[in-house]
């Protein structure tokens, strides 16, 4: 599956327990403030070559109305920069990279702060992932 246009479907949305305990338990992480991003190749193929989780733990903020909120906005800067990415993907990937990025900010932050942080946090995740390909 490539990256046409600006769509967020449902095959890239990082689902279910076992994929997901699996990425926090083996990935590699590295933050870029306001984000923790945890990442791991997969070698089973997929129906998306990127598959993302956003999360906005408790722990930083206390009201599910700012978390649902910071969650908005992380999804929305990732849709509109997720082709940066795409485009570091090789057309013959026989692999899945599964990605979380987690808030860990204790404060609301504007969309413009957490788009360009998000534009430097996938061009970060794409050098670690695709320059040693």
């Amino acid at each position: 599956m490539e990256c046409k246009g600006y769509r967020f479907s449902p095959a890239e949305h990082l689902k279910g327990e076992t994929r997901t305990s699996a990425l926090f338990e083996k990935g590699k992480s590295f933050i870029e403030f306001p984000f923790r991003v945890v990442y791991r190749v997969e070698d089973a193929p997929s129906d998306a070559k990127v598959k993302v989780l956003f999360s906005a733990p408790k722990r930083y903020r206390r009201h599910a109305v700012d978390r649902n909120l910071m969650k908005r906005r992380m999804r929305e800067a990732y849709r509109l920069n997720k082709k940066a990415l795409y485009d570091n993907v090789p057309d013959t990937w026989g692999k899945t990279l599964c990605v979380a990025f987690r808030y860990v900010s204790d404060s609301n932050i504007d969309y413009s702060v957490v788009d360009s942080k998000m534009r430097k946090a996938l061009s970060k995740l794409s050098e670690r992932v695709f320059s040693h390909e």
